[in-house]
């Protein structure tokens, strides 16, 4: 079974970032280094950092019917969402879902 850091790490190596560090008691995310600045990072429930990351990968992103689709040239990932979910948590975990299969598929 994956774990949430690991599924982190490989969301964060599609788009480029390196990891610094990790808290597995006090979760808000990972941190990471990019062009010397360090942050903490979340796509999963930050909707900047979500945005930034689909921007990075280039992903198209598409409402209907109660999915959301995110895709880009290598990744499809379709996401449900119920109208008391809204469409922006479904919309973060899949540009999430999509980040990990990539930074799966990368060496």
């Amino acid at each position: 079974m994956v774990t949430d850091r690991e599924l982190m790490e490989l969301a964060a190596k599609a788009a480029g970032y390196t990891l610094i560090g990790y808290n597995e008691e006090t979760y808000e995310g990972i941190c990471l280094h990019k062009n010397g600045e360090e942050f903490f990072w979340n796509p999963r429930t930050d909707d900047g950092d979500a945005l930034r990351l689909a921007i990075k990968l280039e992903f198209a992103i598409r409402f209907d019917m109660g999915f959301v689709g995110v895709s880009n040239a290598r990744i499809f990932v379709s996401e449900p969402y119920l109208m008391e979910d809204y469409p922006y948590a479904a919309t973060r975990r899949a540009i999430f879902r999509a980040a990990t299969e990539i930074g799966k598929a990368m060496p």
